[in-house]
């Protein structure tokens, strides 16, 4: 499936935005629980636009359109967002980058097979 091709590099994008919304995390949030507010929305818009940038970067399809990986990554950010708690991001604060993505795989296991079925979907569901 020529959407498929759009993950490569998904877990360093998802590494590169949970870096990002480390840097932004507020110490005040009760550990282990979801993402909210800010934080919350500093960590997805920080996903989206490090997994668009990455697609438009190194794209592997020239067929798959802006739109696609507008919602692919829109998917993408928001899904990782929801599995991400405050615990989460305290336990790997300063962690280098390999330490992360080695964590955040669980995480962001099945992320491809859930945004790539929404992709399916008529867009704005």
């Amino acid at each position: 499936m020529t959407a498929q091709r759009i993950l490569l590099g998904v877990l360093a994008v998802a590494a590169i935005a949970l870096g990002v919304a480390i840097w932004r995390f507020n110490m005040a949030g009760e550990a282990g629980a979801p993402l909210a507010g800010q934080t919350r929305a500093d960590f997805v818009r920080s996903a989206v636009e490090a997994c668009t940038a990455r697609q438009k970067a190194a794209p592997v399809d020239p067929d798959v359109t802006p739109e696609t990986i507008g919602r692919f990554c829109d998917c993408y950010g928001e899904t990782l967002a929801r599995r991400v708690t405050t615990a989460d991001l305290a336990r790997l604060t300063g962690r280098p980058a390999a330490e992360i993505q080695a964590t955040m795989r669980e995480k962001t296991q099945d992320i491809d097979a859930v945004c790539l079925a929404r992709l399916d979907e008529p867009a704005g569901r």
